[in-house]
């Protein structure tokens, strides 16, 4: 049987950055789209395993269309 990881990883604050879109379509549709970046590092413990560091940087896309009421 499997047993769960003892995983203890730090807080951290990170930085974001977003851009986006809306282009308007007409009839009151539009469509969107966003991209976030995310920079988070801290340090992460593995219980019976030295500590290390954690990076998660990950990229998100959105894209999405809308009606306007």
């Amino acid at each position: 049987m499997l047993k769960p990881l003892d995983l203890e990883i730090d807080d951290f604050w990170g930085w974001a950055g977003e851009i986006g879109l809306d282009y308007d379509l007409g009839n009151d549709w539009l469509i969107s789209g966003q991209l976030w970046y995310m920079r988070l590092e801290t340090r992460a413990k593995l219980k019976g395993v030295t500590r290390f560091d954690l990076d998660i940087n990950p990229w998100v896309v959105m894209i999405g269309a809308g009606k306007k009421f």
